[in-house]
């Protein structure tokens, strides 16, 4: 054949045709992705330049349906924005089942770049563009300063998480920090009571500050009011505990600042802080706990006031040589409230009583720990001392975290107890695990101020406690009492270049399954009000 300037012509210009039109094929086909991303599940997630508080997160992207294939996710160290360096980079490559994907990334403080993959049928790959997000981090999730110490280990419950209150972050069962709580309204005050709600949220309470309910990106999803019984009088503190119930409710203990009237006839120091005087009569500042149940707008539908209670108790008639009564304060420091029986069980640690409340009336329908008699103090004959987070099992027992203040320097204990059906009746100690004693010397053992601790009985009814100050332990032991983990919480003093035990209030503990559905969570962005008194303008 003979070739002819124009047939060359001719050939050059539908070759060119051809590879132009792939090339747009490939370049629309890119653009489709990167904008059906953007329009899928909730768009691209993590968002552009987001900044993040933890290592667990969760990546949305779609779902070609159209298209087929199949997907992975790929994740670089660094801002990166050209391909070839993030190929260079990439750390890992997960694949993926649908538009969505949880995935750990190695490290706090650190920046990073990700994409995803389609593979068609064809084996033909798109890339995505490329994503930038990073994590940043807070002294108490560096691990060089602050740390979970983990002595004993169990695949039993490896997929595990607890949340450890006083560092504000969440923990894998090696110890590891993957998520903590940001600074909430600017506040870095001291937190207490981090757990996972029913509804698949968190509470947490700040005891200078307030009561929230956040969820895992630390978005404010409801703030308690500081409104009162009355619904118009102030809260004088939250405290200790804080509990979204099954009913969507939200329960708190809060402090009641009480004067309680002294007995004529004696002359009380006007310069005693303890002491008050008005209209002629003398009284003693005494702290009462009280009980405030809100719904979802922040309105008051129930409470219960302790010093009703207490003041016409056994209380009244302990006094000192002096006139005084023989209480710093009734200190509330938990309770639980069994929605289906409408009993609450609220635990006072300074006068090692946990008491039965009727949800219907308030009524006190049992009260359990030692009473008051005429030449006794509070140390002696006692089920428990000090004891902490008094909570209900399973099978109806109650179960507690027992400080054993009373007996000290003898180490804590776990305790779970039987109701009497008598009305009336004692408590029976039906299991008991002695917490190992402490890692330290004799020379340097203090008595604690407060024993704080916890303990949450976990789906197969073993225990998941912590217990204070000199222990610092947090452990899992099972009904025969074989401990399946257990750590120790610990920081660094520079000075002495030592780890030192380290002080932890409460510890709760949530599965892997209860984690995903947190982060969802987030990612649906399921707030509600963002605070009480907003939903009630």
């Amino acid at each position: 054949m003979i070739f002819s300037e124009q047939n060359s012509l001719a050939i050059v210009y539908l070759c060119t045709k051809n590879v132009i039109k792939k090339l747009l094929k490939k370049i629309f086909l890119f653009v489709l992705f990167a904008i059906a991303t953007h329009l899928a599940f909730g768009g691209i997630l993590p968002t552009e330049g987001a900044v993040l508080h933890y290592r667990i997160i969760g990546f949305s992207f779609p779902e070609a349906k159209k298209t087929g294939g199949s997907y992975s996710l790929e994740v670089a160290t660094g801002t990166i924005n050209e391909p070839d360096s993030f190929i260079a980079k990439k750390i890992f490559s997960k694949p993926c089942t649908s538009d969505r994907l949880i995935v750990e990334v190695p490290k706090f403080g650190e920046s990073y770049t990700w994409r995803v993959v389609q593979t068609g049928k064809k084996a033909n790959k798109q890339a995505s563009p490329l994503h930038h997000f990073s994590t940043s981090t807070i002294p108490y999730v560096d691990t060089s300063l602050n740390r979970i110490r983990v002595v004993e280990q169990s695949e039993k419950y490896a997929d595990n998480y607890f949340f450890a209150d006083c560092f504000k972050a969440l923990y894998d069962m090696n110890g590891m920090p993957v998520w903590y709580l940001p600074a909430i309204e600017g506040s870095d005050f001291l937190c207490r009571d981090i757990k996972i709600t029913p509804q698949g949220t968190l509470t947490v309470l700040f005891e200078n500050l307030g009561a929230y309910e956040v969820n895992y990106d630390g978005d404010i999803l409801w703030k308690a009011p500081n409104v009162g019984h009355t619904g118009t009088d102030n809260v004088q503190g939250y405290h200790h505990e804080f509990t979204r119930l099954d009913n969507g409710h939200y329960m708190l203990l809060g402090n009641e600042h009480t004067l309680w009237q002294l007995p004529a006839g004696m002359t009380y120091d006007t310069l005693n802080y303890r002491v008050a005087r008005k209209d002629n009569n003398y009284y003693q500042k005494i702290d009462f706990a009280t009980l405030i149940e809100y719904d979802e707008s922040g309105k008051v539908v129930w409470s219960w006031r302790s010093s009703d209670y207490f003041k016409k108790s056994d209380l009244a008639a302990h006094r000192t040589s002096d006139g005084f009564f023989d209480i710093e304060n009734v200190h509330g420091n938990s309770f639980y409230f069994d929605e289906k029986n409408k009993m609450i069980y609220c635990g006072f640690r300074n006068i090692s009583r946990v008491v039965k409340i009727n949800y219907a009336d308030g009524a006190v329908v049992a009260e359990y720990g030692k009473k008051y008699r005429v030449g006794e103090t509070v140390e002696k004959g006692y089920l428990f001392c000090n004891q902490h987070c008094c909570r209900q099992s399973a099978n109806g027992d109650l179960y507690l975290c027992d400080n054993n203040d009373c007996n000290f320097p003898a180490p804590p204990s776990i305790l779970k107890l039987r109701e009497s059906a008598q009305s009336g009746g004692e408590l029976q100690k039906t299991w008991e695990y002695r917490c190992p004693k402490a890692e330290t010397t004799p020379g340097k053992i203090k008595r604690p101020k407060n024993g704080g601790g916890s303990v949450y009985e976990l789906p197969d009814h073993s225990v998941f406690a912590c217990v204070n100050y000199l222990y610092t332990s947090l452990f899992i032991a099972d009904a025969k009492k074989n401990i399946w983990w257990r750590a120790f919480s610990e920081t660094y003093n520079a000075v002495d270049k030592t780890w030192n035990p380290s002080y932890q209030y409460r510890a709760s503990m949530i599965t892997s399954k209860q984690l995903e559905s947190l982060i969802w969570n987030a990612e649906k962005k399921q707030t509600g009000p963002k605070s009480a008194s907003e939903s009630q303008k």
